[in-house]
């Protein structure tokens, strides 16, 4: 088995920068092309998000630290919606 450190250098980049966690979010109630948009500006606010791909009802994040489910359900509820569902990703590394 080969474990990576936690920190440290690959090919140039910090290893803590390039395995992030994955997440994948299950969201009830959006039904507009708005929707998108508001769920997008609302998981922005939360830290160590440091993308989010928005689709209907979905949303798939990448997170440089664990992830603060209940701030993600806080933003997802403000703007109106229901966050019912967080699943973890597989890792994947970027091609050096």
């Amino acid at each position: 088995m080969c474990r990576f450190p936690s920190s440290g250098v690959v090919g140039g980049l910090l290893f803590s920068e390039i395995a992030r966690m994955r997440l994948e979010l299950i969201i009830d109630g959006m039904v507009a092309v708005h929707a998108k948009y508001a769920v997008f500006q609302a998981l922005a606010a939360v830290e160590g998000i440091t993308r989010a791909e928005v689709e209907m009802g979905r949303v798939e994040l990448e997170m440089d630290r664990e992830p603060d489910e209940s701030a993600m359900s806080a933003a997802v509820e403000a703007v109106g919606f229901r966050l019912r569902e967080v699943r973890r990703l597989p890792r994947t590394l970027p091609m050096l």
